[in-house]
């Protein structure tokens, strides 16, 4: 399971890494600014994986997955707005296979849960 869950972080981060940088193709981008955005990407992951593995309080811990989960709702409902506008409208929402495979995923994850001890 934790191999699968490493294997699944991976994927999943490279393709939102793809989405991120997608938009860039349109101009001219400079190494300096690709390093620039890595680094806002990927610099507070690194560090609070640092911080999380030395440092552990459950209040500190619940402030931290708050501010996680209000994150992961954010990008959801910006994913949601996105779909419903690029398809004029939100009654056409449920009828599209990226909605499907949106919510097979929250589900597998959802479920995965399960199987990690707390």
């Amino acid at each position: 399971l934790g191999t699968m869950l490493v294997v699944g972080f991976a994927l999943h981060n490279t393709t939102e890494g793809l989405a991120i940088v997608a938009p860039l193709t349109r101009t001219r981008v400079r190494l300096r600014q690709l390093v620039v955005l890595g680094a806002i990407g990927g610099l507070p992951t690194i560090a609070g994986t640092w911080i999380g593995g030395f440092v552990y309080t459950p209040g500190w811990a619940l402030l931290f997955l708050a501010v996680g989960i209000g994150a992961i709702a954010q990008v959801v409902w910006q994913i949601l707005v996105q779909v419903a506008t690029r398809r004029a409208g939100w009654s056409t929402l449920l009828d599209l296979p990226d909605t499907a495979g949106l919510i097979a995923g929250f589900l597998v994850m959802y479920l995965t849960g399960f199987f990690v001890l707390a």
